[in-house]
C-alpha cells in the first residue's frame, strides 16, 4: 500500500512530503517502491489478497480515526481506489 498511499499523501501534505524528498534526495514514492520490492510486497495481489475483498477493506479502513490526521479524511470510495491501485502489480 505504501507506494500508492505515499502518492496520495503528497496531495494532502505537500510541504511535509517535499521535506522528506529533500532530506532523502529521493521522492518518497520511490522510497516506498524500494521498500515494497525489498519486502517482496509490490502489490496486494502479490501477497495473496483476494480482489473480491477490496471493498470490505476500504470500508473498514474508512472507519479508522487516523484518517482525520490527513484532512480531508479519505472517503471509502477514495480508499477503494487506493486499494485497487495497490492490488495491481506495479510496472
Amino acid at each position: 500500500m505504501l507506494p500508492v498511499t505515499s502518492a496520495a499523501l503528497r496531495e494532502r501534505r505537500v510541504e511535509e512530503i517535499a521535506a522528506i524528498d529533500e532530506a532523502t534526495g529521493v521522492p518518497v514514492e520511490e522510497l516506498a517502491r524500494r521498500f515494497a520490492r525489498r519486502a517482496q510486497a509490490e502489490s496486494l495481489q502479490a501477497i495473496g489478497v483476494d480482489e473480491a475483498i477490496l471493498p470490505q477493506l476500504a470500508e473498514m479502513a474508512s472507519q479508522r480515526s487516523e484518517l482525520a490526521l490527513t484532512p480531508p479524511p479519505a472517503s471509502a470510495e477514495e480508499l477503494l481506489e487506493l486499494y485497487r491501485a495497490a492490488w495491481q502489480p506495479q510496472g
